[in-house]
């Protein structure tokens, strides 16, 4: 049984507001968005890196990719992900017409 512990993603930066990520319910599936406080940084409705427009198949694989930019924003570097990211990851990409 997949138990999912959270739907948030914290980090501490700068003057300790909090950066953060959230899994977003859509109409075909989840997508996430990067919050720095209030402010939405932002808001990635498709699996990204792939050229489609897709949404993830899950809470659970949205939050990992979230997690992953987060972390980059945090460590000041491009929060863009690869294809070879989302496969490392496991993320599930649907094949579409």
């Amino acid at each position: 049984m997949l138990l999912i512990i959270s739907v948030a993603c914290f980090c501490w930066y700068g003057n300790r507001k909090k950066l953060h990520c959230e899994a977003v319910l859509l109409e075909k599936g989840y997508g996430y968005v990067v919050l720095y406080g209030k402010d939405t940084l932002i808001y990635q409705p498709y699996i990204p890196a792939i050229g489609k427009k897709v949404t993830f198949g899950t809470e659970e694989d949205a939050l990992k990719v979230a997690n992953i930019v987060c972390r980059k924003l945090v460590q000041k570097t491009p929060p863009s992900v690869t294809k070879n990211e989302l496969d490392s990851l496991g993320i599930f990409v649907p094949k579409t017409k």
